[in-house]
């Protein structure tokens, strides 16, 4: 984590990152199956093109297509930086801001969960979270958990290019 955190961020990118954060494991989750979808060896069956000619769709090109579109670079991007950001912090800040953010104590139990379609605390409500309870199950002051939070948030600001 940077050992340096301003006293005043920008509310704006504050709030990009924080929702850039709560998409987090939504987003690993969507990449991880697009890519299972392109290994995956059976191919779907096979539809004609809407124009109504006698060529079929490659599902495969198609599937190739997708996986090479500016969304998914994004998508790699943000998910590249914030899994950076969460590798760098020590076990007990990782579950700090995992409570905080996902309401689960692993961002990798986080990733499963939006890979099976459940919602998560931080996904479906803002601040289920509070920092009273999401300090008393970590084990930190509220005050302490807050600063953790604050750090984390901005130096994942710095690796998004946010801050």
């Amino acid at each position: 984590m940077s050992s340096y955190t301003p006293r005043w961020v920008d509310r704006e990118a504050w709030l990009i990152v924080s929702a850039t954060l709560r998409r987090y494991p939504r987003e690993a989750a969507e990449l991880a199956l697009g890519e299972e979808m392109i290994l995956s060896r059976s191919s779907p069956r096979t539809v004609r093109r809407p124009r109504g000619g006698s060529a079929f769709s490659d599902p495969t090109g198609d599937r190739a297509a997708a996986l090479s579109s500016g969304r998914r670079a994004q998508m790699e991007r943000r998910v590249k930086a914030v899994g950076g950001c969460l590798a760098r912090l020590d076990p007990d800040h990782l579950k700090v801001v995992c409570l905080r953010l996902w309401g689960v104590p692993s961002p990798q139990e986080a990733v499963t969960r939006a890979g099976m379609g459940r919602e998560l605390g931080g996904l479906k409500y803002e601040s289920v979270q509070t920092a009273d309870v999401m300090a008393e199950r970590a084990g930190y002051s509220v005050q302490h958990a807050k600063r953790i939070m604050q750090h984390f948030v901005f130096s994942a600001g710095k690796a998004l290019g946010e801050m």
